[in-house]
Order: structure tokens, then C-alpha cells, then sequence
């Protein structure tokens, strides 16, 4: 059986693996250049509201309805563009 080189990555479920290790792969090199950051391709990339920086992708949304701290937000299975803080317990 062949590949086609066009066509969703999605549709394969080892494409959709590779994108995924390219994603992060590209995040990693991100942060280790300091300030260089992610420009995210397909058909809908969730970005920043002020600032309007690519912060994840759809196929990354694992929850529309998740409730954070300060009310309705959208629960991410990665993101780039983005520095983690010191963890933190508390209730949401």
C-alpha cells in the first residue's frame, strides 16, 4: 500500500503521531532560541486575543467546557508559544 504525500494528517493515524513529534519538536527549538517563536499551520489555529500568537491547533482541543479560575476556557493537549510556572495546588 502507498502513501500520498497530500491529503489530512489526520486521516492517518501515524501521520497524525509524526505531526504531532514535529509539533513539539519545533516548540522545544522554540524555547531553546529564546524569543523565536511557533507559526502554526492548518485550518484553524487557536491564537492569543490580544496579542494574537499561535498558541495551539484544533486537533490539540481536548475540552470546550472546561471551567478555569476565572470562568469558561478551553482545556489544551499542548500549546506553544507559552513558559509553564511553578506548580501550583489549587482549587478551579
Amino acid at each position: 500500500s502507498g502513501s500520498a504525500s497530500s491529503g489530512s494528517a489526520s486521516a492517518n493515524p501515524s501521520s497524525a503521531a509524526a505531526e504531532d513529534a514535529a509539533l513539539r519538536a519545533r516548540s522545544l527549538a522554540a524555547l531553546a532560541a529564546n524569543d523565536s517563536m511557533v507559526y502554526l499551520d492548518g485550518p484553524l489555529v487557536y491564537a492569543c486575543a490580544a496579542c494574537r500568537t499561535h498558541l495551539t491547533t484544533h486537533d490539540d482541543v481536548v475540552s470546550k467546557s472546561f471551567h478555569g479560575r476565572h470562568g469558561r476556557a478551553y482545556l489544551f493537549d499542548q500549546c506553544v508559544n507559552v513558559e509553564a510556572g511553578p506548580a501550583e495546588n489549587r482549587l478551579l
